[in-house]
């Protein structure tokens, strides 16, 4: 500890100590000038002011960016700070032609400078067609990261973030909900470049589709970015209005088979700050029809579990949320933002059972399953932008609480009505979690920037466990202390991390390492406890090319861990439903994984194209396992079985045959192949997976629009078993009523029932096939209604997030 704080504090110095002398030589340079250039640009076509313009100021002697800003409501603009010396001003507008403002000069007797009026013309495509081609693209590539804007996903709108990511590159998503980023579930999930307290598919479950501005998949993250997941981070972007005065959104989606929910989002900003308010509450029902068959030897007998019957699953989830941004001045923000949330889902089946053995045997298992709770977030941010806006200091603090509990209840019935088995266990407890970053930006020369930071969070969670058996001599339930525990979860990690990029022409590159302290102990009453303490390295590299305009390589390698979550460590035996016991394992080590990327990607008017080849090798891979326990009960538990090696292609094109028709391909293929044992016996595995997405955009009219997709992923193995592929077809129909303001969205997922989840697992003593599927198609209607300035990101808004470096 004291090792990491001495590197902190002294990397921490000497950026100060560099960022203090370029401040001093440039403040000597200075003297007391403080010359200022300000304007004011208009619409040449319609005379009015065009706000979010966007100004760069460029010295003349040596050809580099100066600062920039944005022009008001007015139109207007002012750089301020300036020394003296003869500049170019750029000025672009999304849509509009560059107008450059030539041989601008301050001196010391005419330091105060006004442009005037300055009008830019709108640029010569600018016809009927813009309509089609000012939309945002569904999916965008960026050097390190897909960005999928969720407003152009409407067979999704009535969804959630799930949803939006089913028709995803790079991402699969199972029937229960469960998401996979290239096969692997181990992946981190950031909100708004933040940590979310929820497990990763838990976190995506519950955020509406309808508040969501685009999603960032990040496959090969920097130094910068915590390493924790196999296969990199998902990153919601969560809607924001950057328009000055009241607006404010409002979402209500109702659906066969008791689906329904809503948001609403209302936003005050002005020149100095903003505040924010959110509210959603959703509710999803998914009836289904489950079957599986186990065949199971143990102790010499051998038995056969036949099960057919329905499920349901119902899923809500509340949440409000608040924000307030502060401007103290030019170069100082702060923000603060909190947000409370409930998540409850609940689950039951009803299955009649026939049990073979010498004879045969019929009888009728009831199941009630709920996990749920309430949690909040409360986040401080504070940002100092020095003389240079690329230069700046951000500190971050979050605080996190989730207090979710869990029951789960299985009883079997005879015919007569009679109680033949019953379990029943509960599980809960608080968990608190703590993060701190300090991250610093130094510009270096043109191009180049240098990066560091420190970052530290604390995580600890009280939990227990209750399990009842039911006694027929008193007809009730009993505590069983065998399978009764109360635990103690604490784990602390620091970090520290630097990063130097550059521009040199057209080629690009970036060079990280990251160390990390990880400290994490274990505690469970009457038992020892289990420890691990370690430190950890990972470097990052990434490189671009822009081979022609438009037209860019890229290449990538990172090194990331995975640690094992909570419930994989508990070192006791909990029954979760009458035919499944599971015991953790404190002896986990943390998979790593060393992650090689390069793609190229070809952008034009009319089409895109990208495609990524990647090799990925997980070292310790986790692995559940599944042994015989008792009669007719399997053991479900973990362990590390050894290395696997991942190597695929990703293919996406898009382009646009006709002027209302636009049609979007994605594929992804990978070999598999996992090495290992595990008490004498092989895991060894392989196959060939692949996915493919296709979806297709029609304009109807110029109100309305129709959106197809199609998704197809191919069956996959694990270490014991086999899933079965899937079929699915999608469609959305989105109608405008009143321009920028009401629409409606109808929305029909899964036409023709492909969706289901069909899987064959075997091991020693065991041999088992399950199926599932839910009821289709599902069938939503939405409504949008967005008062005052609050609508899809228009071209200012778009240039703004450019100027502000938002991907």
């Amino acid at each position: 500890m004291r090792k990491l704080i001495t590197c902190s504090l002294l990397i921490f110095f000497l950026l100060s100590q560099i960022s203090l002398a370029q401040r001093k030589g440039k403040g000597m340079m200075r003297g007391n000038f403080q010359g200022t250039i300000s304007g004011t640009v208009i619409d040449n076509h319609d005379k009015k002011p065009l706000e979010y313009t966007n100004v760069v100021i460029f010295s003349k002697r040596t050809n580099k960016m100066v600062t920039g800003t944005i022009t008001n409501k007015d139109g207007k603009f002012k750089l301020e700070k300036l020394m003296p010396g003869m500049f170019r001003i750029e000025l672009k507008y999304i849509g509009y032609e560059k107008v450059i403002v030539d041989s601008v000069k301050l001196t010391p007797k005419n330091k105060n400078l006004d442009v005037g009026e300055v009008y830019i013309k709108r640029a010569a495509f600018a016809t009927e067609a813009v309509n089609v081609t000012a939309e945002k693209q569904a999916i965008q590539y960026k050097i390190d990261k897909k960005v999928i804007n969720v407003d152009q996903e409407s067979t999704t709108i009535s969804g959630t973030a799930t949803d939006v990511l089913r028709n995803t590159p790079s991402v699969t998503v199972d029937i229960e909900g469960n998401v996979s980023l290239r096969g692997s579930t181990n992946f981190t999930v950031l909100i708004d470049g933040k940590p979310t307290i929820l497990e990763p598919s838990e976190a995506l479950e519950q955020l509406p589709a309808s508040t969501i501005e685009n999603i960032e998949i990040i496959t090969n993250p920097s130094a910068k970015y915590d390493p924790e997941g196999t296969s990199g981070i998902i990153n919601i972007v969560m809607k924001k209005n950057k328009l000055a005065g009241l607006s404010g959104a409002v979402n209500a989606t109702v659906g066969l088979d008791d689906k329904y929910g809503g948001d609403v989002k209302v936003n005050y900003r002005n020149s100095n700050y903003s505040i924010d308010f959110g509210a959603d509450y959703n509710k999803r029902y998914s009836p289904g029809d489950r079957y599986s068959k186990d065949i199971t030897q143990y102790e010499g007998n051998t038995t056969e579990l036949i099960k057919n019957g329905t499920s349901s699953r119902s899923r809500k989830s509340y949440g409000l949320q608040f924000g307030f941004n502060y401007n103290i001045s030019d170069n100082h923000n702060f923000s603060i933002g909190a947000r409370y949330g409930d998540r409850d889902m609940e689950g039951d089946e009803t299955t009649t059972i026939t049990e073979i053995k010498s004879s045969e045997n019929s009888y009728i298992s009831k199941g009630e399953r709920s996990r749920g709770g309430d949690f909040y977030r409360l986040n401080f941010d504070y940002q100092w932008k020095f003389n240079n806006p690329e230069h700046k200091l951000d500190l971050q603090f979050q605080k996190s609480n989730r207090d979710f509990d869990e029951l789960d209840k299985t009883e079997l019935i005879n015919l007569d009505n009679s109680i033949i088995e019953g379990y029943y266990s509960e599980e809960g407890g608080p968990a608190d979690n703590y993060r701190a970053k300090l991250d610093y930006i130094l510009p270096i020369g043109e191009n180049g920037k240098l990066e560091a930071g420190a970052h530290t969070q604390k995580r600890k969670s009280d939990e227990f466990n209750k399990s009842y058996q039911y006694d027929p001599t008193v007809n009730d339930y009993v505590t069983s202390d065998l399978y009764s525990n109360e635990s103690m979860y604490e784990r602390n990690i620091h970090s520290i991390y630097g990063l130097y990029k550059n521009q040199i022409g057209s080629f690009g590159y970036q060079l990280g390492m990251r160390a990390e302290l990880t400290d994490r102990k274990i505690a469970v009453e009457g038992q020892e406890e289990f420890t691990f303490d370690r430190w950890d390295y990972f470097p990052t590299i990434h490189f671009s090319y822009e081979i022609e305009k438009q037209t860019q390589f890229m290449a990538s390698y990172t090194r990331r861990i995975v640690r094992p979550r909570g419930w994989y460590l508990e070192p006791f035996e909990t029954y979760f439903d009458a035919y499944n016991v599971r015991r953790g394992n404190p002896g986990l080590d943390p998979q790593y994984i060393n992650s090689m990327e390069a793609g190229v990607n070809k952008f034009t008017k009319w089409f895109s194209f990208s495609a990524e080849a990647y090799y990925r090798v997980l070292e310790n891979k986790i692995e559940r396992i599944r042994s015989v326990y008792a009669e007719n009960v399997f053991l479900n538990t973990y362990e590390n079985v050894g290395k696997s090696y991942s190597l695929g292609l990703e293919l996406m094109f898009k382009f646009e045959p006709l002027s209302f028709w636009s049609l979007t391909t994605m594929g992804n293929v990978f070999k598999y192949e996992q090495e290992g044992e595990l008490d004498g016996r092989s895991f060894d595995n392989e196959s060939t997976n692949w996915n493919a997405r296709i979806n297709s955009d029609f304009m109807l009219c110029e109100t309305t629009k129709l959106q197809m997709n199609m998704w197809i992923d191919s069956p996959s193995k694990n270490a014991q078993g086999e899933r079965k592929g899937i079929f699915v077809v999608n469609a959305a129909l989105r109608h405008e009523f009143i321009k920028k303001k009401l629409f409606a969205t109808l929305q029909l997922r899964d036409l023709f029932g492909g969706f289901k989840h069909e899987f064959e697992s075997y091991g020693p003593g065991f041999q088992s096939f399950a199926e599932f599927s839910r009821k289709s198609p599902m069938v939503t209607l939405t409504f949008s209604y967005r008062f005052n300035n609050f609508r899809d990101r228009s071209k200012s808004e778009r240039e703004d997030m450019e100027m502000e470096g938002v991907d």
